[in-house]
């Protein structure tokens, strides 16, 4: 017995619409039938490179004019609420592109709304799909690293903006915007692995002055705790060496996820002698690390080849959150890692 395919509207033709799109494509049960933006030549450029039938600039005569199931909703931080509450309203489910909202009040808002009328709301913190941290966090649920002691996140990535601008735009109307715009993929790993903290503290240096009386700080720490696991997040916006890890030390193991190169290596020790013992491991991490890099070389050269799809571990982990959408609204619950605790945590 076949199904009338899922019907997707695309809200927001910015940059990261086209792997949202992509990974649209790779789904049979999914028909997008529109792309609706302020900028009607970018909505009809993005519709043509994916086959999209219709274009829109104002999203009320898209929802009036299609059917739709589901739409992406993949627009700067500061409108989620207003633009998504017309979308529940109107009887479609909406995956949200992080941050969830501007503040958590809003995102608490749009959870409840979603609720009410009894539609999916999913928000997409898509590094939580990377193949290399879904094996960590295995690892972790499963207990491999005994009681966890320490987590360690850290972006070491230089911000473009910060010398190129636009200054004008949300982003630096006030410091702690970058922690709304980048923040939630390290929050929402925090949120997944251990919880909310108990208490936290949050010190900010390397302040910059920007155009327009704006300021702008380069480099942010928190500390906090969850119970007796100490966790230490840190976000730096300058140039340099670009950083994205995850450090998990356990009692009985110790684990790293590094986003940069794709890669996850895990820890624990032998029934060898010390010396022996050191050098198995050293051998392991050597492995694991090789084994990693020749996976995502490999699948690269594949899909430049037309053999597969993906390759690319950044549209690669979209579309696995997109993909674990429609798998989760068609059994009637979201991957945990989609839901509104996560999302108006991250904010929060």
């Amino acid at each position: 017995m076949s199904h009338a395919p899922v019907r997707v509207g695309i809200l927001g033709a910015g940059y990261i619409s086209a792997p949202h799109l992509a990974a649209l494509a790779r789904l049979p049960e999914v028909e997008t039938v529109a792309v609706c933006d302020l900028s009607r030549g970018r909505a009809e450029a993005l519709a043509a490179q994916y086959g999209v039938p219709k274009t829109y600039r104002d999203m009320h005569e898209m929802l009036a004019n299609e059917r739709l199931d589901a739409v992406h909703v993949l627009t700067p931080p500061e409108v989620p609420e207003r633009i998504a509450a017309p979308i529940l309203g109107a009887g479609a489910d909406v995956l949200l592109e992080k941050p969830m909202c501007e503040t958590a009040e809003s995102s608490r808002r749009l959870a409840a709304l979603a609720a009410e009328k009894k539609r999916h709301l999913g928000v997409s913190h898509n590094f939580l799909f990377f193949e290399p941290y879904e094996r960590l966090r295995a690892d972790v649920k499963a207990g491999r690293f005994g009681d966890i002691d320490q987590i360690d996140i850290v972006w070491n990535k230089e911000l473009g903006q910060v010398k190129m601008g636009p200054h004008a735009g949300w982003l630096f109307e006030r410091p702690e915007h970058v922690l709304v715009e980048v923040g939630p993929h390290t929050f929402a790993h925090l949120l997944d692995l251990v919880g909310d903290l108990d208490r936290v503290s949050v010190t900010v240096g390397d302040r910059t002055d920007l155009p327009l009386g704006r300021e702008f700080y380069r480099r942010w720490e928190a500390l906090g705790w969850r119970g007796t696991t100490s966790v230490r997040l840190r976000w730096s916006f300058i140039g340099g060496y670009p950083e994205h890890y995850i450090h998990v030390r356990g009692r009985s193991a110790s684990g790293y996820v590094d986003f940069e190169r794709n890669t996850y290596v895990m820890n624990e020790h032998t029934a060898q002698m010390l010396a022996l013992d050191r050098f198995a491991i050293s051998a392991r991490t050597a492995q694991q690390a090789r084994g990693g890099g020749g996976r995502t070389l490999g699948r690269y050269m594949l899909g430049k080849l037309g053999v597969g799809e993906g390759g690319k571990p950044f549209p690669d982990s979209i579309a696995s959150a997109v993909s674990r959408f429609y798998e989760g609204r068609r059994h009637g619950r979201l991957d945990e890692r989609l839901g509104v605790r996560i999302g108006i945590g991250a904010v929060e």
